[in-house]
């Protein structure tokens, strides 16, 4: 029988298997034929292992910065048309236009609609002269044409507005510059 003069934490380790006299201030003492435990085991060798092949760097990832925002292509602003406008250069077949033509324009969003306030034989008071749709300083109308005797109709027109106090009405052959009025 042996006796070890140990703690109680070296008791523990020796029940798992783990020898008291490996354990420094451990004492082993033996008893009258009783055989010493056996020799603690070798300490571990260490056997060189080679190490690991080095894992080649990836090249750097090139991370491309987000395209930048692009500010919407905006068209330069356009001039507010609501209001009265007179024309010079009108003319109707039968020489009953007045010197100067005079029209209200109204918007509604991009809808733009001429008014004549002054009529003659061709297109009377009232009735819408030329219209479109304005979505830039320089865009497409339909214009209203007739003469006496002859039935009114839509014809293709232009109208580009000059600056804020003037445009030009561009139909086929004729051309009508109108100034803003009070």
């Amino acid at each position: 029988m042996f006796l070890m003069k140990t703690s109680p934490l070296a008791l523990v380790l020796a029940a798992m298997g783990i020898y008291a006299a490996t354990l420094p201030g451990c004492v082993v003492e033996t008893g009258p034929g009783v055989a010493p435990p056996p020799p603690p085991a070798p300490a571990p060798v260490a056997v060189p292992v080679a190490a690991p092949a080095p894992i080649p760097a990836a090249a750097p990832a090139v991370v491309e910065a987000p395209p930048a925002a692009r500010a919407p292509v905006v068209a330069p602003p356009r001039e507010a048309l609501s209001g009265r406008w007179a024309g010079a250069g009108y003319t109707c077949t039968d020489n009953s236009a007045p010197r100067e033509e005079q029209v209200t324009i109204i918007e509604r969003g991009d809808a733009v609609t001429a008014t004549k306030l002054t009529g003659d034989h061709c297109v009377k008071a009232g009735e819408v002269t030329w219209r479109g749709s304005a979505t830039a300083r320089s865009f497409p109308v339909q214009i209203q044409v007739g003469a006496p005797g002859v039935a009114h109709h839509f014809v293709g027109g232009r109208v580009d507005i000059l600056d804020q106090n003037r445009l030009q009405l561009d139909g086929p052959g004729w051309t009508i510059v109108y100034r803003r009025i009070p």
